[in-house]
């Protein structure tokens, strides 16, 4: 079922951000909306970590509000092809998501001290237990489902 659906993805990449527009998709503007609205720390020194990070709108959006330093993850190549293009991430990691295999990221790592931005994971709620358990040395965490 994962591997169907990052072929799914795959496939759509190149057309995602025309196709989401056109559907009036506001998953993206409501994360930046909400992590605008939330995170009080310094954004040129956060780091945010954004998952699944697509073909990278959040970062673009937070791009704009001043935040600089962003590491992606998302399970489809394709999306993050496009994502690398935008130049806005200093890491892209291939990573299919699941309850057995959370997040690649150590609880005393860079990451885990900083932002980090979970977004639409339906139906993933042990996972974001999971990575929330494990960004709380001095880190946030920002849901938006």
């Amino acid at each position: 079922m994962e591997a169907e659906k990052e072929v799914n993805y795959d496939t759509c990449a190149e057309n995602y951000e025309m196709c989401m527009s056109v559907m009036d998709y506001q998953a993206p503007r409501f994360s930046v909306e909400t992590v605008d609205s939330v995170y009080l720390g310094d954004r040129e020194d956060a780091l945010v970590l954004d998952v699944p990070c697509g073909t990278g709108l959040v970062a673009d959006g937070l791009q704009k509000l001043g935040f600089k330093n962003f590491h992606g993850i998302d399970g489809s190549e394709g999306m993050l092809k496009i994502a690398e293009s935008k130049g806005l991430y200093q890491r892209l990691t291939h990573w299919i998501l699941t309850s057995d295999k959370p997040l690649p990221i150590e609880p005393e790592s860079e990451v885990a001290r900083h932002l980090c931005l979970i977004l639409h994971l339906l139906g993933m709620k042990s996972v974001v237990a999971n990575t929330t358990r494990r960004s709380r040395t001095s880190g946030s965490c920002v849901h938006v489902e």
